[in-house]
C-alpha cells in the first residue's frame, strides 16, 4: 500500500512537504526582530540628542524614537546616566564587513 500510494503521488507528497518546510523558514523570518545597535550613554547625551544623532539611520520622528527606547529598555523616564547601555531603533553594523568607522 505504502508503495502504491509513493509511486502515484510521490510528485505531491514532495510538493507537500517543501512547501511546509518554506512556509516554516518564512514565518520563523518574519518573526525575527532586527539586531538593534546597544549603545553607551556618553556625559550630556539625552534621549533626544541620541535621536537627533541617529536620525538618518531610523523612519521614525523624534519622539517616537525616546517612546520606543523607554519601552525597549524599560526605562520608567526618559532620564538616562552616562555609563548606561540602552537598546535605539537603529540597525547594527556587522563589524565583520565595515570598512571603516569612525563615531563622533
Amino acid at each position: 500500500m505504502i508503495k502504491w500510494v509513493w509511486k502515484n503521488y510521490r510528485f505531491a507528497i514532495i510538493l507537500v512537504i517543501v512547501s511546509v518546510l518554506s512556509g516554516l523558514f518564512i514565518i520563523g523570518q518574519m518573526t525575527k526582530e532586527p539586531n538593534y545597535q546597544k549603545i553607551v550613554v556618553h556625559e550630556g547625551d539625552s534621549l533626544w540628542s541620541i535621536a537627533m544623532k541617529y536620525g538618518d539611520h531610523h523612519n521614525m520622528d523624534y519622539n517616537e524614537f525616546v517612546k520606543w527606547v523607554e519601552q525597549k529598555n524599560h526605562l520608567a523616564s526618559p532620564v538616562i546616566k552616562p555609563g548606561d547601555k540602552i537598546i535605539i531603533p537603529v540597525t547594527a553594523v556587522n563589524k565583520k564587513h565595515q570598512v571603516a568607522y569612525k563615531e563622533e
